[in-house]
């Protein structure tokens, strides 16, 4: 069964978006969670996005049948790896070495694994550094990952970075993360932008062109109700 999905991505005028509706096979998709694991205040604007918007995208491509992967993990390396360099030494930050045995990431209610879904701790940026996930996904048959989680410009963004590099369809939804004018540097924030922040407009324009597509956690649940209802 296919899903009709409207997407956006770069044009032959790399000033203007493109728009167009692919046709998803729901068996051949997953949808990818990264980092939604910490609890924040429901009137906080991450936790407005995690229960008013990822929870119940998640729920409608579990009605679906749609492959459900979780993401999890701090970033992690060993006390020589340039991660530890860049993040933790250079900053003049301690080197805290990682756990022998797996986290056990706290859930919130409304967006928590099942036992048929799948969980992947991540020891990098990127959830596909060194970890079983692209295996899994080989083996399950995946060709598509919907994106959705935090941080926007971290470990959500070179995630989907190694979708790409691992031949991986990518949708990134662009409501499924941190609300424009977040997740940006000090000195990055526009106000004059539809995006609110420079570090948005550049990492979905790069998205959008040389990584896969856009589309919205709300475009998702009307493609899902128009395809089951």
């Amino acid at each position: 069964m296919n899903l009709s999905l409207p997407v956006r991505f770069t044009g032959h005028q790399e000033h203007e978006a493109q728009f167009d509706t692919l046709s998803i096979n729901i068996s051949k998709t997953a949808f990818l969670l990264v980092d939604c694991t910490f609890e924040n205040p429901p009137e906080s604007s991450v936790g407005q996005v995690l229960r008013k918007t990822i929870a119940p995208t998640l729920e409608a491509v579990r009605s679906i049948g749609m492959k459900v992967v979780f993401i999890h993990g701090d970033e992690h390396g060993d006390a020589k790896s340039m991660f530890t360099e860049l993040h933790r030494t250079r900053r003049k930050q301690k080197y805290k070495p990682r756990a022998w045995q797996p986290t056990t990431p706290v859930w919130i209610p409304s967006i928590e694994p099942t036992e048929k879904d799948t969980i992947i701790e991540k020891n990098a940026q990127s959830a596909f550094r060194a970890t079983s996930l692209d295996h899994h996904l080989r083996t399950a048959g995946i060709e598509t990952l919907i994106c959705v989680g935090f941080s926007f410009k971290s470990c959500l963004f070179y995630t989907m970075v190694g979708a790409f590099e691992h031949n991986y369809r990518v949708i990134f939804l662009r409501d499924g993360t941190h609300p424009q004018g977040e997740n940006e540097f000090a000195d990055t924030l526009d106000d004059s932008l539809p995006e609110k922040g420079w570090v948005r407009l550049v990492l979905t324009r790069l998205i959008e062109d040389h990584l896969g597509y856009s589309s919205t956690c709300q475009e998702l649940s009307d493609a899902i109700k128009h395809l089951v209802y």
